[in-house]
């Protein structure tokens, strides 16, 4: 399993063009990311503008309907490349979101000689494990599906009516890779085992994955364990 990488450039702007909020809109000189610092002590103000480029035309990055040159491919992938750190420092910490039957796989197996993996994983099991903190990310997740597909829709109703395990290994699942995903086996299946996402709304649910705007959700949470581990 490839742990560096979680999106990549295809030339399609609809599945990256949450970056810029998954990165943020702060003052340049207070974005963490290792890799936006490097390219903007080089290009003072280029990433700032390739933001103002999308959030001029936010509807054209979501849909694929822009046309960018190589200088602005290139500030692009400053931005996916600070997605891609995000998500190999935090693997982790993901893992121990996963069901519970997982966890114990994990632990049962993990290299005695990685003390300090061990006691970071064991950390976030911990984490996750507190109520609110669980809780938090399944309304954020909520929130955004009802936004964008509506309160109605099948995937809102889907999640709200699976187990706590099932919710968190869906989680992962998303977090680990890419779209496509098998909706089999996140369950999205009848009691024949059919898949039964109504065809109207396939499309939608598709895209909505593609565009990997869950990872702005999934941020957010890592950023709370990491303020709340961080305090004296």
């Amino acid at each position: 399993m490839n742990t560096k990488k979680r999106i990549e450039w295809t030339g399609d702007t609809s599945t990256v063009a949450f970056v810029f909020s998954f990165v943020g809109e702060e003052n340049a000189e207070d974005i963490k990311f290792p890799a936006y610092q490097a390219y903007e002590k080089r290009h003072p103000g280029a990433l700032d503008n390739l933001w103002m480029h999308y959030s001029e035309n936010e509807d054209a990055w979501n849909s694929n309907e822009v046309d960018l040159n190589d200088e602005q491919i290139e500030q692009l992938k400053v931005y996916i490349a600070c997605v891609n750190d995000w998500y190999e420092s935090e693997l982790k910490f993901f893992m121990a979101m996963n069901s519970r039957w997982y966890i114990n796989n994990q632990l049962t197996e993990w290299n005695p000689a990685d003390k300090a993996g061990l006691a970071e994983f064991s950390n976030a099991d911990d984490w996750w494990r507190l109520k609110n903190n669980s809780n938090s990310i399944v309304s954020d997740v909520i929130d955004r599906i009802d936004r964008v597909l509506g309160e109605d829709s099948y995937l809102l109703n889907k999640l709200s009516n699976l187990t706590y395990d099932e919710v968190l290994e869906i989680f992962f699942a998303i977090f680990i890779k890419s779209a496509p995903y098998n909706y089999e086996l996140m369950q999205f299946t009848d009691d024949e085992d059919d898949l039964d996402i109504p065809d109207e709304e396939l499309d939608g649910i598709n895209k909505f994955f593609s565009s990997n705007v869950l990872l702005i959700d999934f941020k957010n949470a890592s950023d709370r364990y990491r303020s709340e581990n961080s305090k004296p």
